[in-house]
């Protein structure tokens, strides 16, 4: 599919993944990379366009259609807009099998066959996985879990002993029945990680415990930093 969605909770570096893998599609070519992040408030006409003021979308077609190389248009956060209303009646035509042209605001437009689509969510935030079965069905969708070889290899050359943290963090993420909540290696990735494991636990970690286990007092407690400060350290 040309419409890929990296799916999976905070702190898996999903934005990453998704530059990295524009940034190899179009090395060495002529094609552009562009990000835009869909809200609440994202709508067709600021998608699409409205009468004689084209949208986003719409813009970033008519430059790939200048090139000859793929070009990408990275949607961080596709599912907090419902997605089906963005993109309308565009929808059908991302399969791209037949000629896709459509009139949209009465001018001409279609999608050139040099466009990739990658987006960014968080399952089951704000309208569910997707809203709109239609929309579902023009994506693959490529979940990004928790990747402790990652943390671990990051660590390889810090002062920081990694293990004790990824056996605590393995442990709560099998605890938590939510994958939207599974808690990301992202919040560990820096070099001085040793001097502020402290603050990034009880200031960054414990709120998305907090909210993992909402209904259960003495689990969220289990895993202050008072705690687990000696696993977390040693």
């Amino acid at each position: 599919k040309r419409q890929i969605i990296f799916y999976g909770p905070s702190g898996t570096d999903k934005t990453f993944m998704a530059q990295q893998l524009a940034r190899g599609l179009t090395d060495g070519t002529d094609g552009i990379v562009q990000l835009v992040q869909f809200h609440a408030g994202y709508t067709y006409d600021k998608f699409i366009g409205t009468g004689q003021k084209p949208g986003d979308f719409h813009k970033f077609c008519t430059k790939a259609a200048q090139r000859t190389g793929p070009s990408v248009l990275i949607i961080d956060e596709i599912n907090r807009a419902d997605l089906g209303a963005v993109f309308g009646e565009l929808l059908a035509q991302l399969d791209r099998e037949t000629d896709n042209s459509l009139l949209i605001k009465q001018q001409a437009f279609s999608v050139p066959s040099n466009v990739f689509i990658i987006g960014t969510m968080v399952p089951g935030k704000p309208v569910g996985l997707f809203s709109d079965s239609v929309a579902r069905r023009r994506f693959a969708l490529i979940p990004l879990l928790p990747n402790y070889d990652a943390l671990r290899h990051f660590h390889r050359d810090t002062d920081f002993q990694v293990d004790g943290l990824v056996r605590t963090l393995n442990q709560i993420n099998s605890l938590v029945e939510n994958p939207r909540y599974l808690i990301g290696i992202t919040y560990f990735l820096r070099k001085d990680l040793s001097q502020h494991i402290e603050e990034i636990w009880r200031f960054e970690v414990e709120p998305c415990i907090e909210e993992a286990f909402y209904n259960d007092v003495e689990k969220v407690e289990s895993f202050r930093w008072n705690k687990m400060k000696r696993r977390l350290t040693r």
